[in-house]
């Protein structure tokens, strides 16, 4: 029986499981220990496919960060056109931001380790990427201010608290879940695990933000 499947179709098909596995290999191993051979084996595709459908390791490298991170910018901007006030657009930014690492945990890895090595291997569009994600979080601490609802602040360090808090309470679960076996404590990082930490980053950076005359 003839193969009516269209061209277009397969090929999509086998870029997105080339970049969906180049993901895991990239967070297992960083951009200087992957390989494009042992990516092309786990996604059970030629090495020649790989740069056929996207190009050598630089580039796939490039494409599979500026994909999530451009996607996200941009639907944040979305978002953040919906919340009326500073303080909803605060809420927004943090828990869009929690989404995007629940869906995409091999992101989050990859930006661990280039953070941990200096970001040598980060293209400079994805850092565009980023300081389009950071200049949103720029607007909702300015428009709080102008509007005195908002302490005046450094935006960067609103960022990098909501930031640091989310990738170090994912990457840290495996340890937590070593700690010792104490009733109470093990309830409270369940309930963590289920979005109270998220709640509770949302509670202290607005604490911390907001005005009392506002509140």
């Amino acid at each position: 029986m003839q193969d009516t499947t269209p061209q277009t179709s397969r090929g999509d098909d086998t870029t997105r499981r080339i970049m969906d596995t180049a993901a895991e290999v990239f967070s297992e191993v960083g951009y200087a220990g992957a390989r494009v051979d042992a990516i092309a084996k786990k996604a059970n595709v030629n090495k020649a496919m790989i740069y056929y459908h996207i190009g050598d390791k630089k580039t796939l490298y490039t494409r599979v960060l500026h994909e999530h991170f451009g996607q996200a910018a941009n639907r944040m901007r979305e978002l953040l056109k919906q919340a009326q006030t500073p303080e909803e657009k605060i809420k927004t930014y943090i828990h869009y931001i929690n989404q995007v690492m629940d869906e995409n945990p091999s992101k989050a890895a990859i930006m661990m380790r280039e953070m941990a090595g200096g970001g040598r291997s980060l293209p400079d569009v994805v850092v565009e990427d980023i300081a389009t994600i950071i200049g949103s979080v720029v607007q909702i601490i300015d428009e709080g201010i102008s509007q005195n609802r908002f302490h005046p602040v450094n935006p960067m360090c609103v960022h990098l608290m909501v930031i640091g808090a989310l990738m170090c309470h994912k990457a840290s679960r495996p340890i937590r879940q070593k700690l010792p076996h104490i009733a109470d404590a093990m309830d409270q990082m369940a309930a963590m695990d289920h979005g109270d930490f998220v709640n509770g980053i949302e509670t202290l950076i607005l604490r911390s933000l907001t005005k009392q005359n506002t509140a």
